[in-house]
């Protein structure tokens, strides 16, 4: 499992920037991750950061906790495999 993918979709969901910049750091990781699950949520956070009506260029993706629900849960999944070595 390439640690990677992990940690670009952490990076994404933290960023202050255009959606479309995020969206694309996001279809990298579902087109490439050899991690299904992952590559499922990356289309699931695609859907959920595109219809939301709030501006990620002033709040991160993590922290729109209506536009974007199933962040928290996503960055969940993936700080263990990221950083396995952190406790």
């Amino acid at each position: 499992m390439n640690v990677k993918w992990y940690r670009q979709t952490i990076e994404a969901l933290g960023m202050y920037a255009s959606k479309e910049r995020i969206v694309n750091k996001l279809n990298e990781v579902a087109a490439q991750s050899d991690d299904q699950k992952l590559r499922d949520m990356a289309n699931k956070l695609i859907g959920e950061i595109l219809s939301a009506n709030s501006n990620t260029k002033s709040v991160a993706p993590k922290d729109m906790k209506n536009g974007v629900p199933s962040a928290k849960n996503v960055i969940n999944y993936c700080k263990p495999l990221a950083y396995p070595d952190s406790k």
